[in-house]
C-alpha cells in the first residue's frame, strides 16, 4: 500500500503573516483528508512554529482517521531534532 505524504513548514518568522498562510493549505488539506481511504491514506508532516521558541513543534497527522501524533521539536533550521520516541495518538 502507498501512502501520499504532505510535507509542510511554517514560513519563516514574520514573512507571512500566520492568517494568511494557514487559511489556503488548511482548507486543501482537509479536502485531501476527506479523500483519503484505508486503501489510499494520507499523511501530513509538519514543522510549525508554535510559539514554544527556540523550536517548532514536529508533528504527523494520518487520515482517513485524522490520528494526530506529537513526535517532537526539531531546530528551524533542522539543526537538530528532539524526538519524543514512542507516541500515543492525541
Amino acid at each position: 500500500m502507498k501512502t501520499r505524504c504532505i510535507w509542510s513548514i511554517t514560513p519563516s518568522h514574520g514573512s507571512i503573516s500566520p492568517t494568511t498562510n494557514k487559511r489556503p493549505h488548511k482548507k486543501a488539506l482537509s479536502r485531501a483528508g476527506q479523500r483519503a481511504t484505508d486503501k489510499a491514506p494520507l499523511a501530513r508532516l509538519s514543522m510549525e512554529a508554535d510559539g514554544n521558541t527556540p523550536s517548532a513543534s514536529l508533528d504527523l497527522t494520518l487520515w482517513p482517521r485524522g490520528e494526530k501524533y506529537h513526535l517532537g521539536r526539531v531546530d528551524f533550521h533542522g539543526r537538530w531534532v528532539n524526538w519524543f520516541g514512542n507516541v500515543n495518538p492525541k
